[in-house]
């Protein structure tokens, strides 16, 4: 073999050795996998005293699974799991980065479940406990869970995981623009589940007019603005058919759904709860529950949400945002929960409103 050809060997084989190793390096940053600082199975809870907070609190405390909980009012919280050996409870802000990097330590799931009042910083609130949650992530490669509202669709019906986004309210663009920035956040990292679920009822479900009807009973007293001493209240139709979920149920149900599938970095799935034909039908059930011989079915009218509006009511504000929701079906379709979760069985109707009456009957003030 001449000089030549030597050199020209030589040189392919330099060429080769080093395109094999920028191919390896490349991929090898894809297939490793990311080192994560959880220590354990345990669970973060932003906003534990309320809604689906409390429900998946309390569901985790039932299983003994270790669960960091988020909590301003750190006083309640400690009351309302008194009886939960592994619920440990932080002293924090939902919308302080600092608080929430500091509460996912050691978590392989945060949940964010904190509520905000609807005012003038309900927007900032929403995306600066989201922004929050994402930093914490990428430091600790948590799971970050966000349950979903319908809101984000408009009017919508019925719903799909994969429906396209047309919202007509605030809520709705802002929920929208929070569901994207998850999903565009989540890498391999970290990942990010949206579980949306239809308007909740249950325990210390700290959503307006739903909860004061099972909060006041019996009825004898005029309710705050709602100002009616009927049985059961509620705004827009009471005739057209609605789903309703109980977040106990819902609670149970996210941590078999997020404990099951990592096949992607981002998912999302409906949980649509149980369906009515009315809400006529859900308040009757209610009344009966709780030995009121009539049902009387209260409706507020627009003009009275506004009026309610107008001076500050921050339920009827967020209400009259999304009106159009109680004046026609907007429904989950829960095909692909059904499908994958066959096993998964919901708590009968009857037995959840009964074990809400009672929770709220032991919780009156």
């Amino acid at each position: 073999m001449d000089t030549f050809t030597q050199k020209k060997t030589s040189l392919v084989r330099i060429i080769f050795a080093c395109s094999f190793l920028l191919f390896s390096s490349s991929h090898s940053v894809k297939s490793n996998p990311i080192t994560r600082t959880f220590t354990s199975d345990a669970w973060c809870v932003v906003g534990p005293n309320r809604g689906v907070g409390y429900a998946l609190t309390d569901e985790l405390g039932k299983r003994n699974i270790t669960c960091r909980v988020l909590s301003r009012n750190t006083e309640k919280t400690k009351k309302l799991f008194k009886s939960r050996q592994t619920v440990a409870v932080v002293k924090g802000e939902a919308t302080s980065t600092e608080d929430l990097v500091k509460v996912a330590k050691g978590c392989k799931y945060i949940f964010l479940g904190q509520s905000f009042p609807y005012g003038d910083n309900w927007e900032k609130n929403v995306h600066a406990m989201v922004d929050g949650a994402i930093a914490a992530s990428k430091v600790t490669g948590a799971t970050i869970i966000y349950p979903g509202r319908t809101y984000k669709y408009g009017s919508l019906s019925p719903l799909k995981e994969e429906s396209v986004a047309q919202p007509n309210s605030h809520q709705g663009r802002v929920l929208k623009a929070v569901e994207e920035k998850l999903m565009n956040a989540a890498n391999e990292k970290f990942e990010a589940r949206i579980v949306r679920h239809t308007y909740p009822y249950g325990p210390a479900v700290g959503d307006g007019m739903l909860e004061d009807n099972f909060r006041e009973i019996p009825k004898n007293k005029k309710r705050s603005w709602y100002q009616s001493n009927a049985d059961f209240i509620w705004v827009g139709k009471s005739d057209i058919s609605l789903q309703l979920t109980y977040t106990p149920d819902l609670a149970r149900f996210i941590i078999l759904y997020v404990t099951s599938l990592h096949q992607t970095a981002f998912d999302q799935i409906n949980y649509a709860g149980h369906s009515f034909a009315s809400m006529n039908e859900f308040a009757t059930l209610v009344c009966k529950q709780s030995q009121e011989d009539d049902c009387e079915m209260y409706l507020h009218s627009e003009m009275k949400l506004r009026a309610a509006a107008t001076f500050g009511t921050k339920s009827a504000k967020r209400a009259l945002d999304v009106m159009y929701s109680f004046k026609e079906p907007i429904l989950l379709d829960d095909s692909k929960q059904r499908n994958l979760f066959e096993e998964f069985e919901q708590t009968s109707v009857e037995n959840a409103v009964s074990s809400t009456l009672r929770w709220y009957q032991t919780h009156r003030k």
